[in-house]
């Protein structure tokens, strides 16, 4: 189980890995190109269209991936089929429609600079709901290589063909949406041929129960998502409403240096786990369940804790090489961000008892509670420390979001910890901070060359002092990481049962 969930996780890397090192590029772009005003009003608009996205297609796209195996197993694809897109398509259009009666009507109260990046985002919304839905069901159907590949090549065709627009063709900020746009159209027909080939989908197959089954299991997720907005997003809009879209920007663009390098690797904890985990609590039952969770835990220490370190131990080096001068002020934000990232990677694995037992509902009310509560954080800490505030509240309440998730599953599934490699992490990590305090200590870094040097060695050396420590401690070993990568087991091929797959 360790070596699939090893290689699993590599081969997702790409997909994660590339697109965090365009984000290093395209900041110092973007920066120069645009005033932390306008990047304010971009940040909104793309949050908008993350609302729509999370409040209809991503419950439906959750779903596709619990049920992929359960529906494989007893030759249903069709109606599966059948019932995921038709659905996705039917949502995303009623909720493309009523947004542009909203735009419309609402027309005299949106900024003139905000206006067409909002009808931009639209169109990104409805093109992102398609592409999202496929790419979930080949994440279901563990195509992890192919998901790497396509979610890489739209990342950066977005970034390019958005540049082209704006650099070639003059285009505002919008163009930066539209590039977006283009870049996840491109894809869709080859993610239709590869997600369905070799099924006969037919709309005579459709199934009222199972229509009713991936219903009840998205619709809660579907609220709680919209509660995810909240906490990830919405935090933008009290900014602007309390301290102004110049802090927005500030915000946003110091928020992306974490999303973009913590949340790869949080992001492969969100990819990996939900289809191996599902699969596994339907072929082989609740331990077997229970051993992958703990070693997907142990690889997320091993990851995430010396990154999340790491990061805020650089972040005004980082920021001050990466933006422009007038978003350095946004440095202090990289630190609570990569530590809300982590939270929410955890939380996403606490949840995992409610997941395979499509008990959704605690799922998202635990979503609301901790949204509820960022929100009252916001309100308290945004006007006093302004964006540093929605950040902190960020951190606060993806944290209180984990331990919801966990004490909830517990009922369900027993997620033991690592606690021996889990100490040995925090020891590694604490020696890896020393370490990149003495190099910043004892290199100057008041030219740009100096900046870099000074960057790329605190991480090589921490890097290696903390799988030097690890290895010290008997965490990893030489043969233990060859057995990792080794070859992969024949998976097992035992026919669920009718509780684990809920149905009768």
């Amino acid at each position: 189980m360790q070596k699939r969930i090893t290689k699993d996780l590599l081969t997702y890397l790409p997909a994660k890995a590339l697109p965090a090192l365009a984000a290093f590029v395209t900041v110092p772009i973007y920066t120069h190109l645009f005033s932390p005003h306008q990047y304010g009003n971009y940040a909104l608009a793309v949050a908008a269209s993350e609302f729509l996205l999370l409040g209809t297609a991503t419950g439906l796209g959750q779903a596709a991936v619990r049920f992929f195996s359960a529906y494989k197993l007893r030759s249903g694809l069709s109606s599966y089929y059948v019932v995921v897109f038709g659905s996705v398509a039917s949502v995303t259009l009623t909720a493309a429609a009523a947004s542009a009666g909203v735009l419309v009507l609402f027309r005299p109260f949106i900024p003139s600079d905000l206006a067409p990046l909002l009808w931009a985002a639209l169109v990104l919304y409805i093109f992102s709901s398609c592409n999202a839905t496929l790419m979930d069901v080949l994440r279901g159907q563990e195509q992890s290589r192919w998901y790497s590949i396509i979610w890489t090549g739209q990342c950066y065709g977005g970034i390019i063909f958005g540049l082209i627009l704006v650099l070639g063709f003059g285009m505002d900020i919008s163009g930066l949406i539209w590039g977006q746009t283009l870049g996840l159209l491109l894809p869709i027909a080859p993610l239709v041929r590869l997600t369905t080939r070799s099924v006969a989908i037919r709309t005579a197959d459709f199934d009222r129960s199972d229509f009713r089954q991936l219903w009840a299991f998205a619709l809660p997720f579907t609220i709680g998502n919209l509660a995810f907005w909240s906490l990830s997003l919405a935090d933008r809009y009290i900014v602007e409403v309390l301290r102004g879209s110049y802090e927005v920007g500030l915000y946003s663009v110091a928020a992306k240096i974490p999303q973009r390098s913590i949340q790869l690797l949080v992001g492969l904890f969100f990819l990996v786990p939900a289809p191996i985990i599902s699969r596994l609590w339907e072929e082989r039952g609740r331990q077997a369940t229970e051993e992958a969770l703990t070693a997907f835990t142990r690889m997320f220490c091993l990851m995430v804790i010396p990154a999340v370190a790491g990061l805020a131990l650089v972040a005004a080096p980082l920021m001050r090489l990466l933006a422009d001068e007038a978003y350095f002020a946004g440095y202090p934000v990289i630190g609570l961000v990569a530590c809300a990232a982590a939270g929410l990677g955890l939380s996403d694995l606490g949840s995992s008892g409610c997941l395979v037992t499509n008990r959704t509902h605690l799922i998202a009310r635990n979503q609301c509670l901790a949204a509820g509560a960022g929100l009252i954080l916001n309100l308290i800490f945004v006007p006093v420390l302004g964006f540093i505030g929605a950040a902190l509240s960020a951190a606060l309440s993806f944290s209180f979001l984990a331990g919801l998730q966990a004490i909830t599953s517990a009922r369900f599934l027993t997620w033991r910890w690592p606690l021996r490699s889990l100490w040995r992490v925090l020891v590694a990590s604490a020696a890896m901070a020393g370490s990149v305090l003495l190099v910043r200590a004892g290199l100057p870094s008041d030219t740009t060359v100096w900046q870099v040097v000074n960057l790329l060695l605190s991480i090589a050396i921490g890097a290696l002092v903390y799988g030097a420590v690890l290895w010290a401690l008997g965490e990893i070993s030489p043969p233990q990481l060859r057995g990792l990568i080794g070859a992969d087991p024949r998976r097992p091929s035992i026919a669920p049962t009718t509780r684990e797959t809920g149905r009768e």
